[in-house]
């Protein structure tokens, strides 16, 4: 998630253009978006996990060694600014394609796949390349694990939190 102002809107444009409008938003829950997104830049990497704290609701930054981080209401607040901006300048700018619920995809991938390629008006899809794209999507080796640890309460958004990520939702 890139943080939200004008030049990552115009970076945006500028990618839309580069696609000549052609392309496929995969968009995520926006409540799992933003908790993966913490766990990534602490973790530094797609299955690692953030500290505790970095889910704490004070208000002082939190130290974590010798790096000084946002709160996590801060996080929350430009993590929605940015998932809502990118989602909407992204759907405007379409011109051929579509948006894919990556919670979805990942549930049902080869129908959601072939209706990807059906969404950028490709109409013969090569079954034994969609069939080795399913066969390897076994292997999630670079994701944490939905049922493993986790390193924040079961909801770690207060109530505030929950209606601002809901008001994003409802403007896409």
């Amino acid at each position: 998630m890139a943080m939200a102002n004008k030049s990552t809107e115009k970076r945006i444009h500028q990618e839309i253009d580069h696609f000549r409008g052609d392309g496929i938003l995969v968009m995520r829950n926006p409540f799992k978006a933003i908790l993966s997104y913490r766990n990534f830049a602490f973790g530094g990497n797609m299955a690692g996990l953030a500290p505790v704290e970095a889910f704490s609701q004070g208000l002082e930054p939190v130290r974590i060694g010798d790096r000084k981080i946002s709160t996590w209401d801060q996080f929350i607040s430009r993590s929605v600014a940015s998932w809502e901006m990118l989602a909407t300048v992204w759907i405007r700018g379409l011109k051929r394609g579509g948006v894919v619920y990556y919670e979805k995809l990942r549930r049902d991938t080869g129908p959601q796949l072939l209706q990807m390629a059906e969404m950028l008006g490709i109409s013969n899809v090569n079954k034994d390349r969609l069939d080795c794209v399913l066969r390897h999507n076994q292997d999630n080796t670079f994701k944490r694990s939905e049922s493993g640890p986790k390193n924040y309460l079961k909801n770690p958004f207060t109530e505030s939190q929950h209606l601002l990520i809901l008001k994003s939702i409802q403007s896409v």
